[in-house]
């Protein structure tokens, strides 16, 4: 059985959303590594709100961290600072750890996740994912569809995975199903709900009719 669901941060207020009546569960950032050249950490400065909401409206809760780790050791800093974050709080599925840093090295840090080796990025993922279930949480990994198919898979195992591609094209719903949190994406069984905002958008909607997605709503925006 299907459950409807949102992410949401502080860019995505869950207190946005005015009819909440059909979403069952929410996946909250509780925090990210910056891309600046100190690679600061934050917790989501919207994070109390979304929680203290999400438990009012009595959702299931789900908590994310974007990564931007480049090395071991800022994979040490992110996991502690990570770790520190979860502390007192509740919620109802595995700890989210998103790994889609593709900043623009120009102009922030020089390196990303996108720009280091495959070696590299792999051990730091690895360490994080095995501190993490130490600390006794089970894992689900968001990342891009393009990414788990050219670096995850077969690599990373013994996790679920949340596939975050063309997330503009769609209006921020996800599914749960078999008890693994999943996007429009991740699995051709699911039926996806697409949000047309720009009048371009038609070929990447006959793509993914083409292959194989049922649309079930569609909304024309200006």
């Amino acid at each position: 059985m299907k459950q409807k669901g949102l992410t949401v941060s502080s860019d995505n207020l869950l207190s946005s959303y005015k009819d909440l009546s059909d979403i069952e569960f929410v996946i909250i950032r509780l925090g990210f590594t910056d891309f600046n050249t100190k690679k600061t950490k934050h917790i989501d400065s919207k994070f109390y709100e979304n929680y203290e909401l999400s438990k009012k409206e009595k959702l299931k809760i789900g908590l994310y961290y974007e990564s931007r780790a480049v090395t071991i050791d800022e994979a040490k800093d992110e996991i502690e600072y990570f770790l520190h974050l979860l502390k007192n709080k509740t919620f109802d599925y595995p700890v989210i750890i998103e790994y889609e840093d593709n900043h623009n090295t120009i102009i922030y840090h020089p390196s990303s996740q996108k720009n280091i080796s495959k070696d590299m990025f792999l051990k730091i993922i690895n360490y994080e994912v095995n501190e993490l279930k130490k600390s006794g949480y089970d894992v689900i990994i968001k990342t891009y569809e393009s990414w788990y198919k050219d670096i995850f898979i077969k690599n990373i195992e013994n996790v679920k995975y949340f596939l975050d591609d063309n997330k503009e094209y769609f209006d921020g719903l996800l599914y749960k199903e078999n008890d693994t949190v999943i996007n429009n994406l991740d699995c051709k069984n699911v039926k996806i709900e697409l949000s047309v905002r720009e009048n371009n958008l038609l070929l990447k909607i006959k793509k993914y009719i083409k292959a194989g997605y049922k649309i079930i709503k569609k909304k024309v925006g200006k």
